[in-house]
């Protein structure tokens, strides 16, 4: 039997159709912000039209448990790498470093036998300003709100200011006035105790297990680490068993770690292998 003229047939699931593509697209793009932020949304929308009854008891528990999941792996608000920078006077600190440590090498070469005295001095401001800005760093860096991208790029000049004032010999001995850096909780319990060398070390250990137990990527850290020539010493610094010192003879310095941090840290350290 023929059709009326006119009539025009219906594609099953037309009217969706475009909506499905939409979704798939968004299937294929990966996991990223805006798609959890939709999917987010949508689940909300979803809420407030469903109507529980005494039925739906096991489910209406099952959508709790999977929303308190949600909270519990999404990162916490992070301050603008500005904010953090500001904070820890990231642009001043990296010029007086970097000014300070080129001047002292310039000085050596210029007086190398004579000049040692003044060389010790200009070698005791770079620790005092060092050890001041690694203590603001820790304490910075402990808080949930952190961006740690710039805390990153405080260690790079941390590191690269030692590297600096060792690159040449001096009569003045710098090694000998390294200071220790001595970090405490409030309870007065240690949390570091080492030369400052070795301090910023473990602080970039500290970084990489803090980034990856709140979610945060690590492989920007891992290649900075490597590119500094560092990745064996932070390694050492990540406890196999219970033993109570490393290979190379320094404390682990990990008590203050929580659950999370130990978590963590058992993933960190099986991505150096």
């Amino acid at each position: 039997m023929s059709e009326p003229t006119g009539t025009k047939r219906r594609r099953t699931g037309s009217p969706t159709s475009s909506t499905t593509t939409l979704r798939d697209d968004e299937a294929n793009q990966g996991p990223s912000w805006s798609r959890l932020n939709a999917l987010i949304a949508e689940a909300v929308e979803m809420a407030k039209l469903v109507k529980p009854t005494s039925a739906d008891d096991a489910a209406v528990q099952q959508a709790h448990k999977l929303t308190n999941s949600l909270l519990n792996v999404l990162p916490g608000r992070i301050k603008s790498r500005e904010n953090t920078a500001q904070i820890l006077n990231y642009e001043y600190q990296k010029l007086l470093l970097q000014t300070s440590v080129r001047a002292l090498q310039q000085h050596i070469i210029r007086d190398p036998i004579d000049g040692w005295e003044e060389q010790g001095a200009m070698g005791q401001e770079i620790w005092d300003t060092l050890i001041d800005w690694f203590d603001l760093i820790w304490g910075e860096l402990t808080e949930e709100d952190v961006n740690l991208a710039v805390i990153e790029n405080c260690l790079v000049v941390c590191s690269n200011a030692l590297v600096g004032m060792y690159a040449i010999d001096c009569r003045a001995e710098l090694s000998e006035s390294e200071p220790t850096a001595y970090l405490c909780d409030e309870e007065d319990n240690t949390i570091c105790d080492e030369s400052l060398s070795q301090a910023i070390v473990w602080m970039w250990r500290e970084l990489l297990v803090i980034a990856a137990s709140r979610n945060q990527p690590t492989k920007s850290i891992l290649g900075t680490i490597n590119r500094l020539g560092l990745t064996d010493k932070v390694c050492a610094l990540f406890r196999k068993g219970k033993e109570e010192k490393n290979p190379d003879g320094y404390t682990f310095w990990d008590a203050h770690w929580t659950d999370d941090m130990k978590e963590a840290a058992a993933k960190v350290r099986l991505g150096f292998r």
